[in-house]
């Protein structure tokens, strides 16, 4: 058999495998769809993570495909409103102290001063209140005196600024808008964040214009942790990966702290992909929805 007979063959094996491996994976998606259809009717209840066990129970070789189909179907299953309100607790919205809205408590000085006008150009009836030091900002908000506060988080020389993030965790702050400011001798720009303790859900409202968020979160894990299954996520239901940054944390061998930044939109299945993430990684945390202004 000549060279170029052989090499046909193969190419004609090969080509007849992946149209059969494409038809079993149709007909696998179908199966688990129907799966996962039985498992969400018979439970009937606001219990997810119990759902998704009794499926990893029921298909104990289920592969990440299976479980993104879950995560899709379960999702379908509840309201969009209520699912984000379970996702992110969001009730919390309406216990911010009276008297607080719109206050913003920041350190002041000139590039605090340009990205406070920024912020409250988007922030009705916002007000400045005056600190001495980052923690008496984040202090004013879990004391109840301040609605949001402003934080720099990261510049165009150094990167990720990880001491305010811990700010973030600590204070169990969240990103609501955030802006970029120059400086004067154009050396570097700073990101700063406007932070509150609720997430600003306007920011997946559906829009005339399909403007790009972000959607910030954090996973605790080890650096040898398969990130794929994460990327199949993100893929799948349509949203763009960003960045990933990771700090080794103090305690714990080799433990690191992993900040991913992903871009969604329109496009984006976000509920499913929220859902995704809180059941597959329950240690993740969400810490901002938001645009830039």
């Amino acid at each position: 058999m000549s060279n170029n007979v052989l090499f046909d063959s193969v190419r004609e094996n090969l080509l007849e495998l992946n149209k059969r491996g494409s038809i079993l994976n149709e007909q696998r998606s179908i199966l688990v769809s129907e799966l996962a259809d039985s498992i969400i009717g018979e439970f009937g209840s606001d219990a997810p993570d119990a759902m998704y066990r009794e499926f990893q129970r029921a298909l104990d070789f289920a592969n990440i495909s299976d479980r993104l189909i879950f995560s899709e179907k379960l999702a379908a299953h509840y309201h969009p409103k209520d699912l984000t309100r379970l996702l992110l607790s969001s009730d919390g919205e309406g216990l911010i102290r009276a008297g607080t809205h719109g206050k913003i408590s920041y350190i002041r000085n000139r590039y605090n001063d340009e990205a406070y006008a920024r912020f409250s150009s988007v922030i009705p009836h916002a007000k400045p209140l005056f600190f001495s030091d980052f923690e008496e900002c984040c202090e004013a908000i879990a004391s109840g005196e301040s609605e949001f506060t402003i934080l720099p988080l990261e510049d165009s020389v150094d990167g990720k600024m990880f001491g305010f993030y811990s700010l973030l965790d600590r204070y169990a702050l969240k990103i609501a808008y955030v802006c970029n400011v120059e400086r004067e001798d154009n050396s570097k720009n700073i990101k700063y964040a406007l932070a509150g303790k609720y997430f600003h859900l306007s920011h997946l409202e559906k829009t005339k214009k399909d403007i790009a968020r972000t959607f910030e979160f954090t996973m605790t894990q080890s650096p040898s942790t398969n990130l794929l299954d994460l990327y199949s996520a993100v893929q799948t239901f349509n949203a763009l990966e960003n960045r990933i940054s990771s700090v080794y944390l103090p305690y714990g061998d080799n433990l690191a702290r992993f900040y991913h930044s992903v871009t969604i939109s329109k496009k984006t299945d976000f509920l499913p992909f929220l859902l995704f993430l809180s059941l597959e990684y329950p240690d993740y945390t969400p810490i901002g929805i938001y645009r830039e202004i």
